[in-house]
């Protein structure tokens, strides 16, 4: 699944959103305080989530790719699969930047493939409208935020 909008705010806004949204995870998932210099491509670490049962399971985190104000890419590695998303941001002009944002699963054996694929048949347009929705509240907060300034 793939979504791409243009949004109102800079490509280092945007970016400064993922980088500070991820120290908040690290430190919430692993009660460790990083800095923004140790977030680079191949940081991993562990974190509990709840899957759509409410069953909590182990996950790790890889960040694939890290290039300030141009892309982020991270995989999500579970017992049943593994979840990769990316935000690739595209400069407009000072103000205004386009992001795709992708989505994709691969699941750990071939009958829960085929689930994710029948469901997703079923939840494509719903997804897509929940990725455009974390865009456009992404850049609600930042400008919310500027305006506190």
């Amino acid at each position: 699944m793939q979504v791409s909008l243009d949004l109102d705010v800079t490509k280092e806004e945007f970016f400064e959103f993922i980088n500070d949204s991820l120290l908040q995870d690290i430190k919430t998932s692993t009660n460790r305080e990083v800095s923004k210099e140790d977030i680079k491509k191949g940081y991993t670490y562990e974190k509990e989530l709840k899957n759509k049962l409410g069953r909590a399971g182990d996950v790790e985190v890889n960040i694939l790719e890290f290039e300030p104000c141009k892309e982020y890419i991270a995989e999500f590695k579970s017992n049943q699969g593994t979840n990769r998303i990316s935000y690739n941001i595209k400069n407009l002009n000072d103000e205004k930047i386009n992001v795709t944002y992708s989505e994709s699963y691969i699941a750990s054996d071939k009958l829960k493939d085929w689930n994710f694929k029948l469901m997703n048949l079923f939840y494509k347009k719903k997804s897509i409208s929940r990725a455009e929705s974390i865009l456009k509240n992404i850049e609600r907060y930042i400008k919310n935020k500027k305006g506190d300034m």
